[in-house]
């Protein structure tokens, strides 16, 4: 989770996002129709409100859904296209119980990960391989699927908005500091610890002696002697 992310989860929506803009997706569904949650992250409009914002986050977050064992036949077809590897002179298994001891470790596997280890047993493998070699080759696959997809979008989408949030409560409070607009201490007070102290690194707040923070607007000194005083060192 990013900084952008752990901060802005506190900031409001954009006063004039609107959630009729793009169709709710059934929270119980999420990732177990990769489609209609694609459909749904395509229909969404530039920016969000806070709950379109929380679907996207539960499709961001939400387990990938298990990919289906690989068909008895593919398995078979793997089997028989590492056959051409020469085997060590103490393997003595025959042909039938090896294939069951395969297919009962290795079967599992779907067979977009059976594809990518027998493409990896032929390119790296002088002799046919152990199921505990196999095992460690095929710790080198990855998804690449379309919930896969679907789960990597519905990040960039929650990412990109918490920052446009970030983005505008910054542009508020630059308005604030050149006179232009308005931003009351409360809510200042109200917001999160960690949000004030990042607002305070973009040179937007003043971190006071007290602890509490204020517009950086006007001068250090001015910025403690209306929070009551105190010894005006620099934040």
């Amino acid at each position: 989770m990013t900084d952008a992310t752990q901060i802005s989860q506190h900031l409001p929506a954009l006063p004039g996002a609107r959630e009729t803009d793009s169709p709710a997706l059934s929270t119980g569904s999420m990732l177990a129709s990769p489609s209609a949650a694609a459909d749904f992250l395509a229909g969404l409009p530039a920016r969000v409100g806070d709950g379109l914002l929380a679907q996207v986050d539960a499709i961001a977050a939400a387990p990938l859904p298990a990919l289906p064992p690989c068909p008895p036949d593919h398995f078979a077809k793997f089997l028989r296209a590492i056959a051409i590897l020469p085997r060590k002179g103490d393997d003595d298994d025959t042909g039938e119980h090896r294939a069951k001891l395969y297919a009962r470790t290795l079967g599992h596997m779907p067979a977009e990960a059976i594809g990518y280890l027998t493409r990896r047993v032929l390119e790296t493998c002088r002799w046919f391989p152990s199921i505990a070699e196999c095992l460690d080759i095929a710790k080198g696959w990855k998804r690449d699927d379309e919930a896969v997809d679907v789960k990597s979008a519905a990040w960039r989408i929650a990412e990109n908005e918490r920052a446009a949030r970030l983005e505008d409560l910054a542009a508020r409070l630059r308005a604030a500091i050149e006179g232009k607009g308005r931003f009351d201490q409360a809510e200042i007070d109200a917001m999160p610890d960690k949000l004030k102290r990042r607002l305070s690194d973009m040179m937007l707040l003043w971190r006071l002696p007290s602890g509490r923070y204020s517009l950086r607007a006007g001068s250090w000194a001015d910025a403690v002697a209306a929070d009551g005083g105190g010894e005006a060192q620099a934040a």
